[in-house]
């Protein structure tokens, strides 16, 4: 996000003398003809950088803050950005599409859906770059919405032209490894090329790497898929789930994840009230009505 948010800084110093013409009437009230333009326009750019740069080093810019904070220092950015050099337009991020709407209406989960706000906007920002990075870790217990989640963001990657496809391929262990030598690779690039320019959901991605450590293919699995999530970082997105204990060692145990996984999303438990209302709502799209001590019961 701040490598993001010094290229806008960089984009919007210029916005008020990007303009051609022989003639040109700068801020201070100064008029310039011809080739002097360019002269006063290297001049003022000079300043402005030099301006900007003393900021960037003093002690107290951007100290302290984080992630939250940067993400609404760069959505003000794009409101002051008119002309939209940063590459984002204000309408580009409103109105909500059909995926976005239905993660508003998801029961509980705020910080997984400020999360989501935050990667449609990184993805929009760096949809054209080389760098784009989409591959993400879910943490979660079982039931805390995490599949939910993942069809949710392919569909909103492909509303907003991130990825051509709002496909998820969903898979466990099971459907990447195999019993035989040579196997493995084989199912997991099948898999991989089916997700390609859509989402590939692991779930329990942990049991990849089993404990014991004894004669087991599930490395090959994980080879081929740190492989494939550099060469095509960018062209489809790779989502690891499982428990949160097992998935932190699990990406402890090869350094070529860590460094391939650009967003986190811990998932909480739902609290009693959130899966009140969630129960209810089942009901009432069943049109079902329970009483409150039958309610008490499943609850409890």
């Amino acid at each position: 996000m701040l490598r993001t948010l010094w290229n806008a800084v960089a984009i919007l110093l210029t916005l008020p003398i990007l303009k051609q013409t022989r003639r040109y009437q700068f801020e201070d009230g100064t008029v310039v003809f011809g080739d002097d333009i360019e002269i006063k326009i290297i001049d003022i750019i000079g300043e402005r950088y030099a301006e900007i740069g003393a900021l960037i080093s003093s002690e107290t810019f951007l100290t302290g803050k984080d992630e939250d904070e940067l993400f609404k220092l760069y959505n003000k950015m794009i409101e002051v950005d008119y002309f939209g050099f940063m590459g984002i337009n204000k309408s580009d991020l409103e109105p909500p599409g059909e995926h976005e709407a239905k993660l508003n209406t998801l029961i509980g989960l705020s910080t997984i859906k400020d999360s989501v706000t935050k990667i449609k906007a990184y993805a929009l920002a760096n949809k054209d770059s080389d760098a784009l990075n989409i591959h993400m870790c879910f943490y979660g217990n079982p039931g805390t919405g995490k599949t939910e989640v993942a069809r949710i963001i392919a569909g909103i990657l492909y509303e907003n032209k991130i990825l051509p496809h709002n496909h998820v391929i969903e898979v466990d262990r099971s459907e990447l490894v195999g019993q035989y030598v040579g196997e493995t690779p084989q199912k997991t690039l099948r898999k991989i090329r089916e997700s390609m320019g859509g989402v590939l959901f692991i779930d329990e991605a942990y049991s990849l790497i089993p404990k014991d450590r004894g004669f087991d293919y599930g490395h090959e699995a994980v080879a081929a898929l740190v492989k494939a999530m550099e060469d095509y970082r960018g062209k489809f997105c790779v989502i690891l789930a499982g428990y949160k204990n097992q998935m932190l060692d699990m990406i402890a145990s090869n350094p070529g994840f860590k460094s391939r996984i650009q967003f986190v999303l811990d998932f909480p438990n739902f609290t009693r009230d959130e899966l009140k209302r969630i129960t209810e709502l089942m009901l009432m799209q069943r049109k079902y009505t329970i009483s409150d001590v039958a309610m008490d019961r499943v609850l409890d």
